[in-house]
């Protein structure tokens, strides 16, 4: 068989397994968000032609003419590991496609250096070991791997049949639905679609009830404690490994396992929301049976009006580290003591642009940060959450946006 013709059969084989795997009316899925095409041409700007793609997948939001999301999938065959060249090659195309994702699938395996290059660019790899029974994984669950484990076996000259490695971004995976849902290729399905509503207060009345009064020292949550409770109690590890500057954190329910990034740990404040936010997801999301992975953006969910599931399952996670780490009674507290300290007895505090009244909103912020070790940021949120501070920014949004009726009602 020449070299053509082996490339094209292991395509069509990566073909089918993926098309099978968007396809299939039995898995949990919605497959009707992306569509898996072949030898697909796209056109680029830069070399002013088409670009012709081994495997595409077309991935369309339900407000969308068009695709959003294009994920391009090179295939290689070759008698040799792909190489660092093979992988900055593929690197171009994406750019020149703009396409928002890469996935290299090789049967050989793939050099060091194309696995370092891969890491930096967020490329995908994928090794798999031909068996000849390759139709029968694309919902098949493979053994879990560390990341450490997983570039030593994407680089190993020889591995058992029917292995296969998946690793992205700094993420190991043990499924392709695993793979395909974290990149929006497919999305998970719940019984009725819909993330079950918990307001704040239901929220704070649920952290109220477990039993963990023992997690805090002089009303500051002590994340060791804390960590080592949830583990105990639900049979979970808690791990910090090295994820990729984007990635804060993940729970992976399948594998009982919480990860945070390590790099989290030169700052403090965002390294004990996101743990706080994990153990949030948890507590409030295990029986969705979904992944969550945390990125700045997806901690940044507070006022959002229109939510989809996913940002309501982050914004109530959000919610609940905020409660987590402020607990009411130990932050009414703690703003009690400080106005005592500055001589204030008029409640909320008002911020506006006042330069008295910066200053002073300023130092609560910090007395209150200190006293949580949290950051004055999520300080202020949680005064702004329980009215013990007023910025003068919701009263503007506030008048903003009231409409009014030609007699002045509203």
């Amino acid at each position: 068989m020449n070299t053509t013709a082996k490339g094209n059969k292991f395509e069509d084989k990566i073909y089918q397994i993926f098309k099978g795997l968007l396809e299939d009316e039995k898995l949990p899925v919605n497959r009707k968000q992306s569509v898996i095409k072949k030898k697909e041409k796209y056109y680029s700007e830069a070399r002013k032609k088409h670009i012709i793609t081994d495997i595409s997948i077309e991935t369309t939001m339900e407000i969308s003419s068009s695709y959003n999301i294009l994920t391009i999938i090179e295939c290689k065959d070759c008698n040799r590991p792909t190489s660092v060249d093979d992988v900055e090659e593929f690197y171009t195309k994406i750019s020149q496609l703009k396409a928002q994702k890469g996935i290299v699938i090789s049967r050989h395996g793939f050099q060091q250096g194309a696995i370092q290059v891969a890491e930096h660019y967020h490329i995908g790899l994928i090794r798999i070991n031909d068996d000849d029974s390759m139709l029968t994984i694309a919902n098949r669950k493979f053994k879990s791997y560390s990341v450490i484990r997983a570039k030593t076996l994407l680089a190993t000259p020889n591995i058992p049949e029917g292995q296969v490695v998946i690793l992205d971004s700094g993420i190991c995976y043990n499924s392709f639905l695993e793979l395909f849902e974290r990149i929006g290729l497919i999305f998970q399905k719940t019984q009725n679609s819909v993330v079950p509503y918990r307001s704040p207060e239901e929220i704070m009345k649920f952290i109220n009830e477990l039993d963990i009064n023992h997690c805090y020292d002089n009303g500051c949550l002590n994340i060791e404690k804390i960590c080592q409770h949830i583990a105990s109690k639900y049979k979970i590890l808690f791990e910090d490994q090295l994820l990729d500057l984007r990635t804060f954190g993940r729970t992976d329910f399948q594998n009982n396992l919480i990860v945070f990034n390590s790099r989290l740990k030169q700052d403090e404040h965002r390294y004990r929301f996101t743990i706080a936010h994990e153990i949030g997801h948890l507590l409030l999301h295990r029986k969705l049976h979904s992944n969550f992975e945390e990125t700045e953006s997806s901690q940044n969910i507070i006022y959002k009006e229109k939510l989809s599931n996913n940002d309501i399952m982050e914004y109530q996670a959000n919610i609940f580290a905020e409660h987590l780490l402020l607990p009411l009674r130990n932050l009414r507290m703690a703003f009690a003591q400080f106005m005592v300290q500055e001589n204030i007895t008029k409640v909320p505090l008002y911020l506006d642009n006042q330069r008295c009244n910066i200053a002073l909103g300023y130092k609560a912020c910090s007395y209150i940060g200190d006293k949580f070790n949290v950051s004055k940021q999520m300080a202020k949120i949680a005064l702004k959450h329980n009215n013990l501070l007023k910025d003068a920014s919701d009263v503007i949004d506030y008048l903003r946006n009231i409409k009014f009726t030609s007699t002045g009602e509203y």
